[in-house]
């Protein structure tokens, strides 16, 4: 059986230890420090009416934080650990994610667009119809992960780990996915270009690979063989 290729990915420098602060101090400490925060650790807080645009966060953890709902765009985030937070509905954009984790999180109809994602960790997280269209991609782990249905139009993937997640349904228009494994997860009923050129070089188990005959127009017939 083919081994998949573990990717090397960058952890979160992150300082221990850190008191935890509610999660209603942050919009002052935005303003405090012009927008930039270092170090902190912030739970159960709501982000929806607070101003995150150009904003940046390094050594920050962010644990049953809402950020549903919430606009952001142009924010940086480096060593960023996402734990148990909501980003459902949430319009992000030209965002910059940097040795971040994103665990059991969810996001329902959220949106990342035209954002960079590097050494990345997604865990046991679902981001169901999740706009991440025209975003980079690199370094990216994604562990027991529900993505169905979600766009991931015209990406660029580089060194993508893949275990066990859900990718039913989703949009890789104008996305190479050459060099990405998809065995071991699941990959049905995708949406690609006329031409295919998306699929070029995917690795796909053999069912997966009937799945992917049918944006051929071709049909698997069942044979029974007699023995003679």
């Amino acid at each position: 059986m083919r081994e998949k290729e573990k990717i090397s990915l960058r952890k979160p420098a992150f300082v221990q230890n850190l008191s935890a602060i509610c999660g209603d101090e942050l919009p002052k400490l935005l303003k405090t420090d012009d927008g930039r925060l270092v170090n902190g650790y912030f739970q159960k807080g709501f982000a929806e009416m607070i101003d995150l645009d150009y904003s940046s966060f390094q050594r920050v953890a962010f644990e049953k934080f809402s950020f549903a709902r919430s606009r952001c765009h142009g924010a940086a985030f480096r060593d960023v650990i996402f734990r148990n937070c909501d980003f459902s509905n949430a319009g992000w954009s030209h965002c910059f994610f940097e040795r971040c984790c994103f665990f059991q999180c969810k996001g329902m109809g959220a949106s990342m667009i035209d954002s960079a994602f590097h050494h990345v960790l997604w865990e046991e997280s679902v981001f169901r119809l999740g706009n991440f269209s025209q975003s980079q991609w690199e370094h990216i782990a994604m562990v027991q992960c529900d993505f169905t249905e979600a766009y991931f139009s015209q990406c660029r993937f580089k060194d993508m780990d893949l275990e066990q997640s859900n990718f039913s349904g989703c949009t890789f228009f104008q996305t190479m996915l050459k060099g990405v494994d998809f065995t071991g997860n699941t990959l049905q009923h995708i949406t690609v270009s006329e031409e295919l050129s998306e699929l070029r070089g995917a690795i796909v188990t053999a069912s997966q690979a009937v799945e992917l005959a049918g944006f051929l127009g071709i049909e698997i017939a069942e044979v029974n063989e007699k023995n003679n």
